[in-house]
């Protein structure tokens, strides 16, 4: 990378992403409605309704409930902007009827996450490559096939991509910055992932390559915060 392109990158960091982020969410946006559904939608709109009658148990574990919770509020906020009688009518109309405002907000949610992840990747990549890498990193998220077309649908393997995203970029940011609380971070967004789809324990590998990459003196520290947050967050 030419050090010309490099302060050009640099200099207008701010917009290209914005740009880049825009167009990223205008790919993911599920509207027109897609054609196709995924066999999981259902999950994300029942279980997280379930969740209303005051048992926070989801009595499903076919993978981790943290989605199912965070949609939860999404769907009670929503109940409340609506202006509905009672939870009861929210509920038995969606229940036995029409669930397709639901998962709508389903999957825009999992829409404006999988953006999210382009931000991410663009804070990574210039971490690891500077400016224009990280305007690259973005770019090429951003039109990914497959990202692009999961963000269409109302299912975990968004924002388990995100909390990946995020515990890459603080294992970076351990090795590069060795700051105290980094350890504790990733781990934070390890647990996180683990918690939304169980095969996102694999992010444990590098968080803990990383921690063995920074001085002896703070390896074992780090190693225990991010194991312990980890553990914690799941």
């Amino acid at each position: 990378m030419n050090a010309a392109g490099e302060r050009v990158a640099a200099r207008y960091w701010s917009f290209s992403l914005t740009l880049i982020l825009l167009v990223a969410l205008f790919l993911r946006w599920p509207f027109p409605e897609p054609s196709a559904t995924h066999v999981d939608e259902w999950v994300l709109v029942v279980f997280p309704l379930g969740f209303w009658s005051g048992d926070l148990n989801p009595h499903f574990f076919n993978y981790p409930s943290l989605h199912l919770y965070l949609l939860s509020a999404v769907y009670y906020l929503y109940y409340l902007f609506t202006g509905e009688s009672t939870a009861t009518h929210f509920l038995t109309y969606r229940y036995f009827i029409d669930d397709g405002d639901l998962v709508a907000i389903a999957r825009g949610v999992g829409s404006i996450v999988s953006a999210g992840t382009v931000a991410v990747c663009a804070f990574l990549g210039r971490r690891l490559y500077g400016s224009m890498g990280g305007l690259v990193a973005a770019l090429f998220t951003a039109v990914m096939l497959l990202p692009v077309r999961f963000a269409h649908l109302a299912i975990t393997d968004n924002p388990a991509l995100l909390w990946i995203a995020m515990a890459l970029l603080w294992a970076v940011r351990m090795v590069q910055e060795r700051g105290r609380w980094d350890g504790a971070i990733a781990g934070v967004f390890v647990g996180l992932a683990v918690a939304t789809k169980f095969p996102s324990v694999l992010i444990a590998v590098p968080v803990v390559l990383a921690a063995c990459l920074v001085r002896p003196t703070r390896r074992r520290r780090h190693l225990l915060a991010a194991g312990a947050s980890a553990l914690a967050t799941t």
